[in-house]
């Protein structure tokens, strides 16, 4: 959820991930793992949790690239 909260602006002012405070970036990160477990939950992505128990994303469907590529 990381990875993506940083991708992504934030706030009405297209706030980049750096440049929220620290509540804001913890809030960020919630929100887009909200958001990523409803596409598993709706079948349009997938998860796996890794040895480390770190969770992957990735897009679903038997052409997409496992999440630790």
């Amino acid at each position: 959820a990381y990875q993506v909260a940083v991708a992504v602006q934030w706030t009405s002012r297209n706030r980049s991930f750096a440049d929220l405070d620290m509540m804001n970036k913890v809030l960020a990160i919630g929100e887009t793992l909200a958001h990523l477990d409803l596409l598993v939950a709706r079948g349009q992505a997938a998860a796996e949790t890794d040895e480390d128990g770190v969770m992957w994303f990735r897009p679903a469907g038997p052409d997409a690239a496992s999440p630790a590529d």
